[in-house]
């Protein structure tokens, strides 16, 4: 035997171990070793056993590859052979990695970087870090993670190993993501992708695409997060990466249905990702995907009301779960069947799968699963009546969120708490505990983001809703409406304190309003304030509120002299009959109002009159409603114009063929219901003189309520009688004050915008882009107003986006007259669309598109005392407890304290007359209010339908 044939044996075992060959490799080195240890070589021994190390690591055997590694590690020692010694630690490190010895890996790992420090070998130092920070990733530990393998990440780019850069990148950047460090997880997966286009690497392009996807998705960024999403399973599919396209299907579900509500499309990309076969059905990953799949399909499903289909995708998930032997999945999946039993009043089947549930959970310690368990224990013996065993159930589980630091879970049981407190009678009990969990949401939004706030406020609004109704059973009014006022717009007045030079600290105290100045404001502003308050049905089930319609309407009126008076409303008794929801009421006026699309109480008369709307049978049932311009009884046709077509544009259609869907002379039922609801009640504690104001402080969709065209029972307009105005909250009315004293009058411009020209644009994100139609009325609006105050506008190409952010800040007054854009999605993309910057190229008009947006506005320093948005939809974009998400918001906010602002879509050719006569009156008062209602006064009688006068309102200060 020779050195020569245990090299031999030696090279081709490690050729063997390349491929996977374990087996044969194993033989061939065990003949090596023997031969080298017979002749004594040393270093040849411990070559072979770390090759053996090597081959046993990876066939699982790790005694053997424990051994092996320290034999060659005592014979490195013994030649003094710091390089061999420390690769020997590595390969040990790697073993006990696998094992999930942590400890023992870290000890190795550190070790071998010691060792490679020593001897300045930035490879293996390299190679030292990427072990450390598997560790420690594998062990949560992601600050320890992120040190090492920012070290790891210098020293490669040192070398300009470009191979190890993009692959350490994205290990970095789900280390970024595990710490909730989105933006920076982003970054790094972008540094990824482009390493991976210049090596070429196109097979691991698809997966960088999905987690890049996944970065904007934390990021709130859904439209982004959707584009690159899709470019990943467009390329998955061209290499057919089945495993990943899975993935991707399923992060598409994720998010249509946690972040964007289309439950029916999240369902969708679920089915597709079920649809697609296993590429091995023994893939733990695999099967993973399949059961949240089928998990997420379920819980839509549930929100549908089918309950066997929801039923089937649970025991799917279910099934899978066991399968896999993923306790943790299968407890998240009993909990859903908890759910679904709770909600379809199968209450010993919901409690048989949470004791199920919980037993797992604590066999296996997962204290997430566990409170969830046992808050669905206490909701349902809540149901059932035996309030004293819910207490129970529902104390634990708050024992046990509190113990793991999940005050998502401590509100969640705080709830419930409350709840069932309330239904027992202990109304001290449920105060108590309500308070506690509003507490733990104070200090939740302390450190959070704007956009986290409203979402915070959003999760946690029945907290506030409750105690409200707590508060009022006892009743204790005044109390109620402090709690009503701290549940809405907080997130509004932080940035309303901090854009005012606020320090932080203070502006979260000052968020906080007291019954005293409450009492003050109404004093200050000499106004009848009404705060609406919504109080649902509901139920916390598994950490999902069941909502079933609208129990009661709170109402609170301040009067001037600060008094306060109270209404309480049975909504479920009166809308009975209508077998409606008051936002479901207000949601039906607002689509009439706006598309002309009549509900099912609409008048159908034989008789058409010049005004009227009307539909014809073969109209697509989305179609906008046509105008009659006039009547040929003769014939039998009737003269009709679309608001979109060119003015003096119109076509015959036969009167036999239309059914009438509004007129100008008839009475609105929904808005007179409206009224009845909204306004009634409180009529006697509203001003007599019309020139005092009412300021509305509405709550979730009451924001899209017209005020001013509510109408009683003898066709009067709310706007006849009273001056009106909007405010988010009554904490917000007084700011908007205090910013109107300091609006500093140094700003002597007028900017009025008109028509500007349009490149293609997209009004949601699921449409194609289209030209937007021309809007000659709103040049000419523009200058007319121009002409008022003795300036010049800018008109079609002129108004720029560059060109209006540009002067801006110099205007005391800024009326925009174009075309708007909303986003009832997050609400920042709501949008006034301008003309792109003519001197950009063509690829960055595209880009840029002129929309001036809620986001962009933010960051602007305003010193205009009024901003006029003459455009469709102004007013709308992402409802919240934190008011209307969009453009008012965003303005108020940089610095103006009153806004104008549509609720739908204006016509073009009948704004433009009630915008002249606001600025007539206005420049004969400084009262905006009075002068905006003297002027729909006047629009009332040319124009009589409220579509066409009443979508403007006034947002802050009046003065």
């Amino acid at each position: 035997a020779s050195s020569l044939e245990a090299k031999v044996m030696q090279n081709l075992g490690n050729v063997y171990y390349w491929q996977h060959k374990y087996d044969e490799a194993i033989a061939l080195l065990k003949q090596g070793l023997t031969i080298a240890q017979s002749i004594r070589d040393n270093q040849l021994e411990a070559a072979i056993l770390a090759i053996l190390g090597q081959t046993y690591t990876a066939t699982g055997e790790t005694d053997s590859a424990i051994k092996s590694y320290e034999q060659a590690m005592a014979i490195a020692k013994e030649l003094n052979n710091r390089r061999g010694f420390g690769g020997m630690a590595g390969g040990l490190a790697l073993v006990y990695e696998q094992s999930r010895n942590y400890p023992k890996a870290i000890q190795y790992n550190q070790l071998w970087l010691k060792i490679a420090q020593q001897l300045n070998d930035p490879v293996s130092e390299a190679a030292a870090l990427s072990g450390l920070g598997r560790v420690y990733q594998a062990q949560e530990n992601f600050p320890e993670a992120l040190q090492v393998l920012k070290k790891r990440l210098a020293i490669l780019q040192n070398l300009n190993d470009q191979a190890n850069l993009q692959t350490t990148y994205i290990i970095l950047a789900n280390v970024y993501h595990a710490l909730g460090q989105y933006q920076e997880a982003l970054e790094h997966h972008q540094q990824s992708l482009v390493l991976a286009q210049t090596l070429d690497r196109q097979k691991g392009i698809p997966e960088i695409l999905n987690n890049i996807g996944n970065s904007y998705a934390d990021l709130g960024k859904y439209q982004k997060a959707i584009e690159f999403y899709q470019q990943s399973l467009e390329k998955s599919q061209t290499f057919n990466n089945t495993f990943l396209q899975k993935n991707v299907l399923l992060n598409l579900g994720f998010l249509y249905q946690r972040n964007l509500g289309d439950y029916q499309q999240a369902l969708e990309y679920y089915q597709q990702s079920l649809n697609i076969p296993l590429t091995n059905s023994s893939s733990i990953e695999e099967l993973e995907y399949e059961s949240n799949a089928s998990l997420g399909s379920g819980m839509i499903q549930l929100i549908f009301g089918n309950y066997n289909e929801a039923n089937n995708y649970f025991q799917q998930s279910l099934l899978i779960a066991n399968k896999i032997n993923k306790p943790t999945f299968k407890i998240n999946t009993l909990n859903s069947l908890g759910t679904m039993y709770q909600q379809t009043g199968k209450y010993k089947e919901a409690l048989k799968v949470y004791e199920q549930s919980l037993k797992i959970a604590q066999s296996i310690k997962y204290k997430n699963g566990e409170g969830v368990a046992l808050r669905g224990l206490g909701s349902t013996y809540e149901a059932l009546g035996d309030y004293a065993q819910a207490v129970e159930y529902l104390l634990q589980g708050l024992a046990v969120s509190r113990g793991i630091k999940d005050p998502e879970g401590e509100v969640s049981a705080l709830n419930n708490l409350g709840y069932t407190f309330l239904k027992a009678g202990k109304l001290t009990e449920a105060d108590k505990s309500l308070r506690e969990g509003i507490q733990v949401i104070e200090n939740l939004r302390k450190e959070l983001t704007d956009a986290n706030k409203i979402s915070l406020f959003d999760a946690n609004a029945r907290t506030y809703r409750l105690l409200q109704k707590v508060l009022v059973a006892q009743n204790k009014i005044d109390e109620a409406l402090v709690v009503s006022e701290q549940s809405r717009a907080r997130a509004f007045l932080d940035l309303l304190n901090l854009s005012s030079g606020t320090n932080l600290e203070v502006a979260r105290s000052e968020s906080q309003v007291t019954i005293n100045q409450i009492k003050e404001i109404a004093k200050t502003h000499k106004a009848t304030l009404v705060e609406y308050s919504l109080v649902y049905n509901t139920i916390e089930i598994s950490g999902k509120e069941i909502q079933s319609g609208e129990s009661e309407l709170f109402i609170w009126v301040v009067l001037p002299t600060g008094e306060i008076k109270f209404k309480r409303m049975n909504l479920q008794a009166l809308l009975q009959k209508e077998n409606i929801s008051l936002q479901d009421l207000v949601t039906r006026n607002h689509q009439f109002l706006a598309t002309g699309i009549p509900s099912s109480r609409s008048l159908n008369k034989p008789t058409f009159v010049p005004g009227d709307s009307v539909r014809f049978n073969d109209d697509e049932e989305d179609y906008p409603a046509w105008q009659v311009i006039a009547v040929n009884p003769e014939n039998g046709m009737l003269i009709v114009r679309l608001p979109s077509f060119e003015p003096g544009f119109t076509i015959e259609r036969p009167i036999a063929e239309a059914t009438k869907v509004s007129s100008p002379n008839a009475a609105n039922r929904d808005l007179q219901q409206l009224y009845q609801l909204l306004i009634k009640p409180i009529t006697s504690w509203l001003p007599r003189q019309e020139q005092e104001r009412v300021i509305f402080i509405p709550q979730g969709k009451l924001f899209l309520v017209p005020f001013p065209a509510l109408q009683d029972a003898s066709k009067n307009y709310l706007i006849e009688k009273h001056t009106l105005l909007i405010s988010p909250s009554i904490s917000v009315l007084e700011k908007t004050y205090q910013r109107r004293q300091k609006v500093p009058g140094t700003a002597k411009e007028v900017l009025v915008v008109g028509n500007p020209t349009t490149s293609k644009i997209a009004r949601l994100p699921e449409e194609e882009p289209q030209q937007l139609r021309d809007l000659p009325y709103a040049a000419q609006e523009a200058k007319d107003i121009a002409e008022l105050f003795k300036t010049k506008p800018l008109i079609g190409s002129q108004a720029t986006k560059t060109t209006v952010v540009s002067r801006i800040s110099q205007a005391r007054l800024i009326h925009l007259a174009a075309h708007g854009v909303y986003d009832e999605i997050k609400g920042l993309e709501s949008a006034i669309v301008l003309a792109p910057n003519s001197s950009f190229t063509k690829e960055k008009q595209e880009r840029d598109k002129g929309l001036l947006t809620a986001k962009e506005i933010l960051a602007l320093k305003l010193n205009a005392e009024l901003v006029v948005l003459s455009a469709c939809d102004t007013g709308r974009g992402r409802i919240t407890g934190d008011g209307v998400i969009g453009l008012s918001r965003s303005l108020i906010t940089a610095g103006t304290p009153s806004v104008i602002v549509s609720l739908w879509q204006i016509q073009d050719e009948k704004t433009p007359y009630l915008m002249k006569e606001f600025y007539h009156q206005w420049l004969q008062t400084p009262d905006k209010a009075q002068a905006l209602r003297q002027a729909m006064l006047k629009a009332i009688k040319k124009y009589p339908a409220p579509q066409d006068w009443a979508a403007f309102t006034l947002i802050g200060e009046a003065d």
